[in-house]
């Protein structure tokens, strides 16, 4: 029988950050319409990465709060720099 150890959190807010971060590095480096798809790309692999790593489970439900708040920043800055490519 396994033992659910509580997580760290702190570590894995840390680990979140540096995600978030070169997400958010990814997006606003984008110079042209395609380069947006592929930052799309990244970003959806970066958020299927960390849901993976912390699941849906109670265990995880502070973890799942911080990444509700990071996908919709990064869904903000994405739709922020779509606009701004499109208007240039």
């Amino acid at each position: 029988m396994q033992h659910n150890t509580k997580p760290d959190l702190k570590k894995d807010v840390e680990d979140i950050r540096v995600i978030h971060r070169k997400c958010l590095a990814v997006i606003f480096s984008c110079v042209g319409l395609p380069q947006m798809k592929a930052a799309e790309t990244y970003n959806n692999l970066a958020a299927k990465l960390l849901r993976s790593r912390f699941p849906n489970k109670h265990i995880y439900r502070d973890h799942n709060k911080i990444l509700d708040m990071v996908f919709k920043n990064i869904d903000i800055c994405l739709t922020l720099k779509r606009r701004q490519l499109r208007m240039s």
